[in-house]
């Protein structure tokens, strides 16, 4: 056979946000586009000087506080946390756009196709999902766009709950488990 199809694992800044513009009349604010139409009016600290319309920073998930990143660091990786499993390859999470604002994302797995849920092959993938992942456990998504159905695809990165230590949104992306990839692995999806 050909083996298990291999989807691409890429790396980047999460939170990354784009300024829109600056705030007339207000020394150092500017509105910034969060991802998913959000955008947030802030005066960043820790930036480094003025920033200008296209200028990238990364947002932490409270507060104000920015670091400038370049084009290169930028993927569109958002941490947050589990709400629950929809089926083999969609789940709902609520997710961290940065500045404090959060958003519940029904996401779509992107590059994995599961059967419907009603069949036996699709009850198989929806339980590994199930297993692998708890209501309430950190997830790292890199964001791509929506499906016709409103639902973001993403490939999803979680730590596990087999392992004890704790693990930063940094790590869980750099070193953590691939969901899309392990139900490639495993045979219950196919490549789309």
């Amino acid at each position: 056979g050909l083996g298990v199809p291999q989807l691409v694992r890429r790396s980047g800044a999460l939170r990354v946000a784009e300024v829109v513009s600056e705030v007339p009349g207000q020394a150092g604010a500017v509105v910034l586009d969060l991802g998913f139409e959000t955008r947030v009016q802030v005066k960043l600290t820790g930036v480094g000087g003025a920033l200008a319309a296209g200028d990238l920073v990364q947002v932490a998930v409270s507060g104000t506080r920015g670091t400038r990143v370049n084009a290169a660091q930028r993927g569109y990786f958002y941490d947050g946390v589990l709400e629950r499993v929809v089926d083999g390859d969609t789940v709902i999470a609520v997710v961290a756009l940065g500045c404090g604002v959060t958003r519940r994302m029904r996401v779509r797995l992107k590059g994995v196709d599961a059967a419907p849920i009603e069949t036996a092959s699709g009850r198989e993938a929806d339980a590994l999902v199930c297993k692998r992942l708890k209501p309430g456990d950190p997830v790292v998504l890199e964001t791509f766009r929506a499906d016709p159905y409103g639902r973001y695809l993403a490939h999803v990165f979680y730590w596990g709950s087999r392992r004890r230590e704790k693990a930063s949104a940094e790590t869980i992306l750099d070193k953590g488990c691939f969901l899309n990839q392990e139900l490639l692995d495993a045979g219950l999806a196919v490549a789309r």
